[in-house]
């Protein structure tokens, strides 16, 4: 799922390791919080307070956009 927006990699060992970097971080800083099932995690409930429906929307359309420009064929005429 996180795939999609990190950039394309030849090493498939580099991309899982740099994506473990990430939630790594984001466990540190409290923000996920790793489940009794392996390789879950659970969003912490102070960002849910922060963030509301509405705002994780726009966001979801934004980084859709991201994806979309960086998947669109590029014209090299």
């Amino acid at each position: 799922m996180v795939r999609g927006f990190l950039p394309p990699r030849s090493n498939e060992a580099q991309l899982v390791n740099q994506i473990e970097i990430h939630i790594k971080k984001l466990c540190d800083l409290k923000v996920l919080r790793a489940t009794k099932q392996a390789g879950w995690y659970e969003v912490r409930r102070h960002l849910k307070a922060l963030v509301d429906a509405q705002v994780l929307g726009d966001y979801h359309d934004l980084l859709a956009t991201y994806r979309d420009t960086l998947d669109a064929p590029k014209d090299d005429a």
